[in-house]
């Protein structure tokens, strides 16, 4: 985009301004000199151009000022370009489209100029998709899913055993490179991260910048300490942090202590240390214990000695989350819809043993990875140094994963295997008749490239329709139906009920209590179909930022809420979807002073591949009206146009039926309430509620967007004009929608009492 400094046209107003004769400036120009942003030699040139050179320099200052200062978010107001820029630009266009009359009405705004040569000045830039987004699964396992359902499984057992006896012997000739081994397995699948292999051989670090993998989305997070400023905090710390005592439970100090001493035994640490062979500049973590179901889980403090603030991440660690898996299963489900093959599928999580402890540090990282044990015996804290990835340590997250990740890929693209990675959980999923190759493939892919698994004991159940994984139960029994349920461990959901009675007696909470219960709480609740257990969760916001520790009886209510649905509430169910989307537009008006139709509700829904249209338009009485609350108000749009979408949700949920079904309102205020299933207008959070139910009820998750009215067709019909909608050739339903509002609005009433 021409700026002060580079523009041509700005240059010549201000020569004319300074009394440059014109020959002078023709001859500048020819020598290309023709923009206040180039550099001007003093001693050639009279006052009147060092004026212009002046000038020019503070111009230029200020354009680069700007540049470094000026917010880079796309949304701003775009750089107004100079008048005379903008002015020889707008005769340039007017000389080149003679048949165009740009004068009047038809000329083009100064600021749509301003805007058109802001994003023609723009770079243009490759936009990199990073694999793996939140909630869908990445696109390598898609590609396996659809291999295997286009036929390739009677195949699969050959290239599994192909693939396993490449690299066997590939291993065997490499001697002890076992790094190399990997470092190739990972180029002939075509992963771009190998410096992970690097990672793995030379040890990961505790401080400094996260290497780039390019794979993850872009998330900055500068560290807050230098490695001086950590040092110096180090040595003025260690007298407080030798002190410190013990958890005040013996249980858990001697648990710690006994796991510690295991892992010096089995080379994972080295000491206990004396002071004077701990360099002072050397941070030091304090190690606890945190309880859990079925062990004592060992946590350094790494963010309380100040190693964590010494790290700088440049991407977001993308996880496999349940969602990743379920979106794996749902895809799974539509490749064998869409051919008509059998979608039986049978799973496994299979559960690398000690998993940070496979992975060495470096020796940069061992400066930093100094912990101090309770000694209950002591009675006083011992120094011990990790020589392996600690459980706390941020650079120790982002390590693993970086890891774990190539591992995935070499599953996936090598072995053919439809299986998601959630740090060091692998939920592997298989065709029927397919369990035994697959399992075979993830034990030899495991030992060929070193990592220990658990072979035996809990967390080696084999290839089952039922799979207890991440919290959650994975039920595949009705699979080869197109069906698959997933929801929360009965573990799980005794936990979190006990712990929800213990808080509702009592009356109230800590800031560490509702921090931790909310996290439950959330886990719980994505496994939950429907919007209504946030509604509850959003209880604990208050209480989680310490400003309050009762609870009022409303918020007892919505936890009581909470507990029971968590109880009682079916599991989330996953099907294959039809292809083509339901499409519901939905609109309301409201005209307070008008002498008829003075408040509308508009629908209009388009099923898949156009099967079906039908559409409603319905003109709310005094009555209905004043229930939304008309007396009190001078505007009820907002309550109308969510009124409108909950009544086109409730009143074709039966057609909607198993597709993607996307519905559009004509106000962002309705768009979000619905949303996050909660408002501040009591009668848009109502009809939020009801919204939330229909969709529990019908276990349906409707997208919603935002349409806005010049695109609506839903418009029209709000206002009682039908003709608009004849090109549709759709059904008039506007008598069976009436019913259905009369329904709507007698549970709002209900709500209400």
């Amino acid at each position: 985009m021409a700026s002060f400094a580079n523009s041509r046209a700005y240059f010549e107003a201000r020569a004319h301004e300074y009394g440059v004769p014109a020959e002078l400036l023709t001859h500048l120009q020819n020598q290309g000199i023709n923009a206040l942003g180039q550099e001007f030699d003093e001693g050639r040139f009279d006052t009147w151009l060092r004026s212009v050179n002046a000038g020019a320099e503070v111009i230029v200052i200020a354009s680069l000022k700007a540049a470094v200062e000026a917010p880079t978010s796309e949304s701003v107001t775009p750089k107004a370009i100079p008048f005379a820029e903008r002015s020889a630009r707008l005769a340039h266009i007017r000389a080149k489209l003679p048949g165009l009359h740009l004068e009047g009405p038809g000329e083009p705004s100064q600021t749509l100029l301003d805007e058109v040569c802001s994003d023609v000045s723009k770079p243009l830039r490759s936009i990199e998709l990073p694999d793996g987004l939140p909630g869908l699964p990445p696109s390598d396992v898609i590609r396996v899913a659809q291999v295997l359902d286009k036929g390739r499984c009677p195949y699969l057992p050959t290239l599994l055993r192909r693939f396993i006896a490449k690299w066997t012997r590939e291993a065997a000739n490499l001697a002890k490179e076992e790094e190399e081994l990997k470092r190739k397995m990972l180029e002939e699948t075509g992963f771009a991260d190998l410096g992970a292999v690097d990672e793995l051989q030379l040890g990961a670090d505790l401080t400094g910048e996260v290497p780039k993998t390019r794979l993850l989305p872009p998330k900055f997070v500068p560290a807050l300490l230098t490695p001086d400023s950590l040092a110096m905090r180090a040595k003025l710390d260690r007298d407080r942090v030798l002190q410190v005592p013990g958890s005040g439970d013996s249980e858990i100090d001697q648990e710690v202590y006994d796991k510690t001493i295991d892992e010096v035994r089995c080379g994972w640490l080295r000491g206990p240390l004396a002071p004077e062979q701990v360099p002072a500049e050397a941070p030091i973590s304090k190690r606890f214990g945190l309880r859990q179901k079925h062990k004592i889980r060992l946590i350094d403090n790494f963010s309380e000695s100040g190693v964590n603030d010494c790290v700088t991440v440049c991407e977001s660690p993308v996880l496999h989350t349940v969602d990743v898996a379920g979106a794996l299963v749902t895809c799974w489900l539509e490749e064998c819809a869409h051919s008509q093959r059998d979608a039986t599928l049978f799973a496994r999580a299979f559960d690398l043993s000690n998993a940070y402890r496979q992975v060495a540090l470096s020796k940069e990282g061992r400066k930093f990875s100094h912990i101090s044990v309770f000694n209950p015996a002591l009675g006083h804290r011992e120094i011990f140094q990790c020589l392996v990835l600690p459980f706390g340590a941020v650079r120790s997250v982002h390590s693993f994963l970086r890891i774990a990740r190539a591992l995935w890929r070499l599953g996936v693209v090598g072995c053919k295997l439809m299986w998601s990675s959630f740090y060091d959980d692998f939920i592997t999923f298989a065709p029927k008749g397919l369990e035994r190759s697959s399992e075979l493939a993830a034990e030899a892919l495991f030992k060929l490239t070193g990592w220990l698994f658990a072979e035996s004991g809990r967390k080696c159940v084999p290839f089952s329709q039922t799979c207890e994984a991440l919290g959650v139960i994975f039920d595949l029994s009705c699979s080869g139906s197109g069906l698959c349920r997933i929801s929360n461990t009965e573990a799980h959901v005794a936990e979190i009920s006990a712990a929800l009675l213990d808080v509702i007696s009592k009356g109230c909470m800590t800031r560490a209590e509702a921090q931790k219960l909310r996290g439950r709480m959330q886990f719980a609740e994505a496994q939950l179909f429907g919007r209504t257990a946030k509604r509850c969760v959003k209880v604990l916001s208050s209480f989680t930022e310490h400003r309050r520790s009762l609870l009022s009886a409303k918020e007892k209510a919505f936890l009581e809420l909470f507990r029971a649905y968590l109880v009682s509430s079916r599991p989330r169910e996953l099907r294959a979807l039809n292809s083509s989307p339901t499409l519901i537009f939905t609109d309301a008006c409201y005209e307070s002073d008008a002498r008829s139709w003075k408040c509308g509700l508009g629908g209009v829904m388009i099923s898949s591949n156009r099967a079906q249209v039908e559409f409603f338009s319905l003109e709310l009485s005094d009555e209905q009206r004043e229930v939304l609350g008309e007396r009190s108000k001078k505007q009820i749009i907002f309550e109308t146009e969510t009124l409108a979408a909950v009544l086109a949700f409730s009143f074709w949920s039966a057609v909607i039926g198993n597709s993607r079904t996307v519905i559009f309102v004509d106000n962002e205020g309705s768009k979000f309430a619905l949303l996050k299933g909660v408002s501040d207008n009591l009668c848009v959070d109502c009809l939020a509620m009801i919204f939330a139910e229909q969709e529990a009820r019908l276990s349906l998750s409707p997208w919603l967007s935002r349409v806005p009215s010049h695109s609506n067709i839903a418009d029209p019909p709000s206002r009682g004009d039908l003709e608009p909608l004849k090109f549709l050739k759709g059904v008039n339903a506007s008598t069976r929608a009436s019913l259905m509002l009369e329904v709507v609005l007698g549970r709002y009433l209900e709500m209400g009492e």
